[in-house]
């Protein structure tokens, strides 16, 4: 009598189980048919959208687009004259006078301010160094201004 109330326990242990087994599968199922009803919405609502010629929705992912407004104050520096429009002493004594008006040297500055490529503006560096103005390349420092305003002004009027 032991063993058959033993063998209608397991019996019953097994159906147990079996019929859990069949509930998560069917969970599983239904929670596969509502992720594919999902992306079927979401294929209509962009094929719909195509159709219409609008634009979808913004993302709540993406950020909202940022509007850059000019600063106030200081203006930016235009160019005062290509490089071809002047002599070489001329480009030399205008880029002498920027960087004395600015307080530093920088390739940059000659880039922008005369529309000159890198290897110009380098070749203007090493011509003012040669000429006294500025000291020498010190590996990403930045260079001395070796000479007063009154100092390069009489050294350019010499030449």
């Amino acid at each position: 009598e032991s063993d058959e109330t033993e063998d209608e326990t397991e019996d019953e242990y097994e159906e147990e189980e079996e019929e859990e087994e069949e509930e998560e599968e069917e969970e599983e199922e239904e929670e596969e048919e509502e992720e594919e009803e999902e992306e079927e919405e979401e294929e209509e609502e962009e094929a719909s959208l195509e159709e219409d010629g609008s634009d979808p929705e913004p993302s709540k992912d993406v950020p909202a687009a940022v509007v850059l407004k000019p600063r106030k104050g200081k203006a930016k520096a235009t160019p005062v004259s290509p490089a071809q429009d002047l002599s070489p002493d001329e480009l030399l004594a205008a880029s002498g006078d920027l960087f004395l008006k600015e307080g530093r040297v920088a390739v940059s500055l000659l880039q922008r301010r005369f529309d000159l490529d890198f290897q110009a503006a380098c070749e203007v560096l090493d011509r003012l160094q040669e000429a006294g103005l500025i000291g020498t390349y010190k590996g990403g420092q930045q260079r001395d201004i070796l000479l007063t305003q009154e100092e390069w002004q009489s050294k350019v009027a010499a030449s």
